[in-house]
């Protein structure tokens, strides 16, 4: 039987009652499994080891509250929420229960004061500079960055989209009531959605097994590197050995032009079925196709863009060159142009070091704003962390530099 543990009747009430809800509407729970809320941290816990891959928590669709159906406040200190009556169809009895048991929760724990303590989004509200700084790492950013209304609603909009599943399926996205208890981990396993034969979706974990994780269950949230993870979770992943690149564009001979867009990774990674073939004079491991290699979209002006570009610690340095090689590979297959007419050890090469020379340039004026930006007690913690970030990005990318021979002036 799963086991709850909280430091209050009341929250240990709430979480019994979330509980019984999800099983009673068909869902699942390990009998290893633990459920705690302790000192406002959830977790998920286990009390034996179990399998590699094993199911651990599965909800159903209907207990899954849509963001969309309902109107969501905050006062400083509660959430409130009411179901909008012009949905169609509205949220079920279930989720609305859970969407009542969710807000009892985050109230009783202050649990959006305490996430807006990390957020960027709260710490930086007034200084616009920063923000957009911040906005222009992605090609595809948080929706929070266009807020610019009162504080406590951008707080509870940081901290409803830190923790929101997106269900592609119905164009909605959803709180996780419990689930979103695990903990962040980059080489664990994703959210498993499945439907069943009435093609209704359920949402679960399976456990991943990582080494010296012990008995913490650990989800992946999405593929993002230090900086991403800070923006769009208010915590810093040290356990990521990658920096993903920032907006580029490269400028080829021949009128040739590389685009690197720095969407979300796990969404636009290239099935290895779609590989074309292999380019020749170059090799990739293709071990490594699932966290290196983006979709690609070519167009018939000369210009190639991928949808995200990943900078590699050292023992994978190869796979940025060979990704780059690859791509301008494919762009040549595609519209049907001469083998060595893009792809050359050369526009490699020039690609390779005006992604490095662009992402430091960007770390360089991203921490020139946070110079400037005042340190305040609301704004101590996120800007201690932005500073860490940083220094790590830059020290990575100019490691890599040095390690592939990339010459950088004035670093």
């Amino acid at each position: 039987m799963t086991t709850v543990r909280a430091d209050s009747k009341t929250l240990r009430a709430i979480i019994e009652e979330a509980l019984g809800i999800i099983c009673n509407a068909g869902g699942f729970t390990h009998k290893q499994l633990i459920i705690e809320c302790l000192q406002g941290n959830m977790t998920l816990k286990l009390k034996k080891p179990v399998n590699d891959g094993e199911p651990l928590f599965n909800v159903p669709v209907d207990c899954l509250p849509a963001m969309q159906d309902f109107d969501l406040q905050f006062d400083g200190k509660m959430v409130s929420f009411e179901p909008l009556k012009d949905r169609n169809p509205p949220a079920s009895n279930n989720q609305q229960q859970l969407m009542a048991l969710m807000a009892a929760l985050y109230n009783e724990t202050d649990k959006v004061n305490l996430f807006a303590r990390f957020s960027p989004f709260v710490a930086f509200n007034a200084n616009r500079s920063l923000l957009t700084e911040l906005r222009n790492s992605f090609s595809t950013p948080s929706h929070v960055f266009e807020l610019d209304g009162e504080i406590n609603q951008i707080k509870l909009a940081a901290f409803l989209e830190s923790r929101c599943y997106e269900d592609k399926t119905a164009d909605a996205f959803r709180l996780l009531p419990l689930l979103e208890f695990a903990d962040h981990h980059v080489l664990a396993r994703g959210f498993d959605s499945k439907f069943n034969d009435s093609k209704l979706m359920s949402v679960g974990i399976v456990y991943s097994s990582i080494k010296g994780a012990g008995k913490s269950v650990f989800i992946c949230y999405r593929q993002k590197d230090r900086l991403a993870s800070f923006i769009n979770y208010g915590f810093v992943d040290s356990s990521v050995r990658f920096v993903q690149s920032v907006p580029v564009n490269v400028e080829l001979p021949g009128g040739f032009r590389f685009v690197v867009a720095a969407g979300f990774i796990d969404d636009n990674m290239m099935p290895e079925q779609n590989f074309p073939q292999a380019v020749p004079g170059f090799r990739f491991s293709r071990s490594h196709y699932s966290a290196y290699v983006s979709n690609m979209r070519g167009t018939e002006n000369r210009e190639l863009e991928v949808h995200y570009l990943i900078i590699p610690r050292g023992e994978e340095i190869p796979a940025l060159r060979e990704v780059i090689a690859f791509e301008l590979g494919y762009y040549e297959k595609r519209f049907g142009l001469a083998d060595g007419e893009v792809c050359t050890p050369g526009n490699v090469l020039i690609v390779e070091k005006t992604v490095i020379e662009k992402n430091l340039a960007y770390y360089a004026q991203l921490s020139r704003l946070l110079s400037g930006q005042a340190v305040t007690a609301e704004s101590g913690i996120a800007h201690g962390m932005l500073t860490e970030v940083i220094k790590y990005q830059r020290a990575h990318i100019l490691n890599y530099a040095k390690k592939v021979g990339v010459e950088i002036p004035n670093h």
